[in-house]
């Protein structure tokens, strides 16, 4: 820790000016000289003034008393705020305290009441053990700027008398040091949480060698934490701070950058992150090629009605930072509506005017982490209160977002076939470094998007068909905009050979050095690595002039063919089990068979029982990987519409400002096309959510024929309601490409929703499942939730109760059986006692299967009520613990009657 003080205006550190103004009153001599006799008066007097002073330290039977069980009495778990004010109060009165109140919920190591005596018990005279206490408090207090805490004998000796006084122990000795001197001093607790984080030796508590351990793994912490003290303690100190990662050095040792965008307070982050990119919400001004933040002020100027000079400034920084300052392979995050947070890798340059009818016209595509969004607890509050901006996270902002996001690195970068005049001039691309392609338009430095790519070629020329130009400029696009620095590129010989390496700049045009190819990027070759074309599968290897990216066993191939470290293996029914899902691997193995059989999925049964989770991992293990760009998730409702699904004339604005409407694709429109433009190996996959909820007529509308398994071809292509973009028939009709699954999931417990008719029923495989409450949840939560088998026991006992309730009540049906989920979003936080997984289970009960059986039983409300009682009585832990420390506790007068 430095010698910096934290600013205590911060709410987490408002406690500290009163409570070190209290320790030194409590040191000045009239006190410390009277071994605390005198606090012994002043609690007569403050229980005098009606303070509530806990009635141990009134009755504890010494005629003098510690300064550390005086401290403790504001610093028992549980007590009460108002308590806590009057106390403070009465000592701020009268010991003269300049020093304002603290809040009660300042993060601090916490007593229990029956532990806050520091001495024997009333019988014994403790007036040498007080004593020992007072000379330790005394010590730190007079002197704690002045000794070096690693070094410091004296501070040794005088802990370990403390911590020999009745078993005092360092765990509640550090607390009390924590309270007297915060920016000296750490939790026992916290010291061991960050030596095992980073792989050191913990605190040794043996009585002997306690006190010298403290001091001299206290020391440790504070060389590898550079913040000023005081810092959070415990738990919250712990979320706040982990040693750095491989990913953190990485990032800092390659100078990568960490930004946050915040784009129209977060209400459309959900489609721009399923669509694969971060958008900048200035869309009223056209930013194209402007190079200078002078130039953007004067964009904004002309394209706004609001000319303040200071707010065009930060705009035009922000956009500015979007358009040049941002590098592929740098770090993004993005706030969600309720501020949680998406995070993800940035992988293209700027594309401009994007008119595929998704937010944000100006973007970059992004990689982002597929387990998004994240709670932004972890977060400083700098960070999450920013409102529409571009700015970059430095210092402790950007350490908390790389650390928190370590499964994200640079490593996987992806892998690109180049082939180019077929391999005639490989030699030469690689000595002089770089990778170039035959395509060298005038007007490519402008291009922007797919379109202005497609626009560059002739179409007065018979040779260029509709079919070559897409083809062409698909592989100019990808060699554009989605090639990224720190990319994997190969180019062929025209022997048999080819050469591998790494991307190290963006794309570059009209090249003058008499070298082939006006069209490059640079790239650090392995020249001394040349390798034969049959080391990896032929499908790799096109026959004509190509940009492609080398995916799932083809990228493996590469990688293990140059020594790479692999990537998680493929995504298969092992990694299902694995991650929880609660099938039997047959059962499993069937659904993936009736999937790949009609392209067609509906997973159905009662709430709880995993449909959405399973939906994504069978589209995980349909595609062999983890590939959600290639996955788009919809949920349908009473609203969602033919327009939303397939396409439709949506409103808009010309450029005279008049209303007009113009032909959008749906959202299964958008994934067809990206399914049509990739390789035909390449799966996608749309996943419906609550696919009852729509009227699927009409949602579906001409597609209830063509999702058919042997109608995805062009001899059945169908014209559609509206134009639709970039047809995949010459005369503007469709069909639904044969790489394309749907997935879809229906809950029946709901009896407002009617069932779907025969004709849908026909175009889907239907998969049926049950809660599985048994052998299977309870291994998982043995295994991944540390559960006590008590519980894990006693949870698949009384849901199989409730459910065979349910299933046997006339006015319900299976339908209505609560689910094995329920139970598997299990606290963070470990180790947890009995008490903990008690308290856990009982919300579970209390606010989330309660209601729904109260839901279930609306015309009985005394069933619902007995059924989940029957869940919670007769309780195996808990209930005499709880009432035994409720009496505790109300004896000291810390909780509520």
């Amino acid at each position: 820790m430095s010698d910096d003080r934290v600013d205590t205006s911060r709410p987490e550190y408002s406690w500290i000016p009163f409570f070190e103004e209290l320790a030194q009153r409590l040191a000045d001599p009239d006190i410390s000289d009277s071994n605390g006799a005198k606090l012994v008066e002043l609690l007569e007097k403050m229980q005098e003034e009606a303070a509530p002073v806990p009635t141990s330290l009134l009755n504890h039977g010494q005629s003098v008393l510690d300064p550390f069980t005086f401290l403790s009495m504001l610093n028992y778990t549980q007590i009460r705020a108002d308590k806590f004010d009057v106390l403070c109060k009465h000592l701020k009165n009268n010991l003269e305290i300049n020093s304002e109140i603290p809040p009660n919920d300042f993060y601090r190591p916490q007593l229990q009441p029956i532990a806050g005596l520091w001495f024997f018990d009333r019988e014994t005279n403790a007036t040498e053990e007080i004593r020992k206490h007072w000379k330790l408090f005394d010590y730190v207090v007079r002197h704690q700027s002045e000794f070096e805490i690693d070094s410091h004998r004296k501070l040794i000796d005088l802990i370990h008398s403390s911590v020999d006084v009745n078993k005092v122990g360092i765990s509640k000795l550090s607390m009390a040091l924590y309270w007297i001197a915060p920016h000296e001093f750490l939790h026992v607790n916290t010291i061991n949480g960050m030596l095992q984080l980073t792989g050191s030796e913990t605190v040794n508590e043996s009585p002997d060698i306690v006190a010298e351990s403290y001091v001299s793994k206290l020391a440790v912490v504070k060389t590898i934490d550079t913040r000023p003290g005081p810092i959070l303690n415990d738990l919250v100190y712990l979320v706040e701070w982990e040693p750095p990662s491989e990913s953190v050095k990485r990032y800092v040792e390659e100078e990568r950058r960490v930004w946050f965008v915040h784009s129209r307070k977060g209400e459309h982050t959900d489609l721009v992150v399923e669509n694969g990119y971060i958008g900048l919400g200035w869309d009223h001004a056209d930013l194209v090629g402007w190079q200078s933040r002078e130039d953007v002020k004067r964009v904004l100027k002309a394209s706004q009605t609001e000319t303040n000079e200071r707010k065009i400034g930060q705009e035009a920084g922000s956009i500015m930072r979007f358009l040049s300052e941002m590098k592929p392979g740098d770090l993004v995050m993005t706030p969600t509506i309720d501020r949680r947070y998406h995070c993800g890798l940035i992988r293209g340059e700027p594309t401009y005017n994007n008119d595929d009818g998704l937010p944000f016209l100006t973007r970059r595509a992004v990689d982002w982490q597929p387990n998004g969004p994240f709670d932004g607890d972890f977060l400083p509050s700098s960070v999450r209160a920013r409102q529409q901006t571009v700015n970059e996270l430095k210092g402790d902002e950007a350490t908390a977002a790389l650390k928190h996001y370590d499964g994200l690195t640079v490593s996987e970068s992806r892998v690109w076939s180049v082939k180019s005049n077929g391999g005639a001039n490989a030699m030469s691309v690689v000595e002089n470094g770089y990778s170039g392609v035959g395509w060298a338009f005038p007007g490519l430095p402008t291009c922007r998007n797919f379109d202005d790519v497609k626009r560059q070629f002739p179409t007065d020329d018979p040779e260029y068909t509709p079919a070559r130009i897409g083809n062409e400029a698909g592989s100019l696009r990808r060699f554009l905009f989605e090639i990224s620095i720190g990319d994997y590129v190969l180019t062929s010989t025209d022997d048999g050979g080819f050469y591998h390496g790494v991307v190290t700049g963006p794309a570059t045009f009209g090249n003058d050095d008499g070298l082939h190819y006006a069209t490059r990027r640079l790239v650090d070759w392995r020249r001394d690595d040349v390798r034969r074309k049959d080391e990896l599968p032929a499908n790799v290897w096109q026959p004509s002039q190509t940009v492609t990216e080398l995916k799932g066993e083809n990228r493996l191939a590469f990688l293990h063919l140059i020594n790479e470290p692999m990537p998680d293996r493929i995504y298969d029914i092992d990694t299902m089990l694995e991650e929880g899902v609660f099938l039997e691997r047959d059962k499993i193995e069937r659904i993936l068979a009736q999937l790949k059989r009609k392209q067609n999925l509906i997973l159905q049964g009662p709430p709880g029982t995993g449909k959405t989770f399973l939906a994504r991992k069978l589209a995980y293990a349909l595609m062999g990987e983890r590939a959600d760009e290639r996955i788009l998730s919809v949920q349908f409702h009473q609203s969602y519409a033919y327009e939303d699904f397939v396409g439709g004339y949506r409103p808009d604005v010309n450029d005279d400002d008049q209303l007009v409407f113009k032909a959008r694709d749906g959202a299964f429109l958008r994934l067809c096309r990206k399914a049509r433009e990739a390789p035909p190996e390449d799966k996608f996959v749309m996943l419906i959510d609550e696919i009852n909820r729509g009227n699927l007529s009409r949602v579906f509308g001409e597609l209830l024929m063509l999702i058919e398994a042997d109608k995805r071809s062009a001899e059945h292509a169908v014209e559609l309601q509206h134009a639709i973009e970039d047809a995949p028939v010459d005369d503007g009709r469709f069909f639904v490409p044969p790489n394309v699954y749907i997935i879809g999931t229906m809950n029946l417990a709901d009896r407002s929703l009617t069932g779907m008719n025969v004709a849908m029923r026909r175009r889907f495989a239907f998969a049926e499942l049950r809660p599985k409450f048994g052998s299977v949840l309870a291994r998982w939560l043995e295994d991944n939730a540390k559960m006590p088998k008590w519980l894990r026991d006693l949870i698949n006992d009384r849901m199989v109760a409730l459910n065979d309730a349910i299933a046997n009540d006339p006015s319900l049906d299976r339908q209505q059986a609560i689910g094995h989920s329920f139970f598997c979003q299990v606290p963070d936080s470990q180790p947890l006692t009995d008490n903990d997984w008690l308290a856990w289970y009982k919300d579970v009960v209390e606010f989330q299967i309660r209601p729904q059986l109260e839901e279930y039983w609306f015309d009985a409300p005394d069933r619902a009520k007995r059924e989940a009682e029957n869940l919670t009585n007769g309780m195996p832990f808990g209930d005499a613990v709880d009432t035994a420390y409720a009496a505790d506790a109300e004896s000291e007068e810390l909780i509520d009657d």
